[in-house]
């Protein structure tokens, strides 16, 4: 791809993936260079005010082994991930001020924190006259789809389930992309250990009947087995109290 005047930074978050991603579709309808860019929050690393640590070794690991992944894909698509640690709200502005970045894509969260981070970032990007595009994709169907108001949705699953279904189709995948711009000539920053997060190595057991592995890669290896090599779905609900065994249900939780 030629390089394109225009520069969009897409941040990922929980998002760490390139099947079905809109913040990064959407950089790229702009025919713009665009930044792939994952930021460690310390934040996430800290101890709650209960005193227990947010994050312990096993999620430490599956967080290192999907950035990890995201990078090496959009490697093989001729780009890279922009590696960062710090609080998101600073350091992306700092980006944005170094890079002269022209819009700013990205995954919106509801969760407090998270919503707390976004509006910090919002009011430093709009002082500096940056454009923002949040993309809702967290869920199956998108709210604004739904057949009724957020604060009317029925309580009971089964009953949530028969009026969507009943009246709304999930929207199509967007497509993966083929190729990605290069990165100029930036540093792109070395991946973490688990030791720079602060962590012990997760210690295995050889009693476990999976070996969870983060990233993308894997979890596509994973939905292939069990919906397709295994046919999982069609024993599930005769399956799916088990509690020993790797297939009664398909672990994606």
């Amino acid at each position: 791809m030629a390089p394109s005047h225009l520069i969009n930074l897409v941040w990922y978050r929980h998002d760490l993936r390139l099947h079905d991603h809109e913040p990064m579709h959407q950089a790229l309808q702009q025919d713009a260079q665009v930044i792939p860019v994952y930021c460690f929050d310390p934040r996430h690393f800290a101890t709650t005010s209960f005193g227990f640590p947010k994050t312990g070794p096993f999620r430490g690991q599956f967080l290192l082994e999907s950035v990890a992944d995201l990078r090496q894909s959009l490697q093989r698509l001729g780009s890279n991930l922009v590696v960062c640690w710090g609080n998101p709200e600073e350091v992306i502005p700092g980006l944005v001020r170094q890079l002269k970045i022209d819009a700013v894509y990205f995954q919106a969260e509801v969760t407090t924190e998270e919503v707390a981070v976004e509006t910090a970032l919002e009011t430093a990007l709009t002082q500096l006259s940056v454009k923002i595009y949040r993309a809702w994709s967290t869920t199956l169907y998108h709210p604004a789809e739904l057949p009724f108001k957020l604060a009317a949705t029925p309580e009971l699953f089964t009953k949530f389930r028969q009026a969507i279904e009943a009246q709304v189709l999930v929207r199509r995948l967007l497509p993966t992309p083929e190729r990605l711009p290069a990165l100029p000539d930036i540093e792109v920053g070395d991946l973490l250990t688990i030791a720079d997060l602060g962590l012990d190595s997760p210690k295995s057991d050889n009693r476990a009947v999976l070996q969870f592995q983060g990233g993308e890669t894997a979890a596509l290896t994973r939905l292939n087995h069990y919906f397709w090599k295994t046919d999982g779905l069609k024993s599930y609900k005769e399956t799916r109290n088990g509690m020993l065994g790797a297939e009664y249900s398909s672990k994606f939780s």
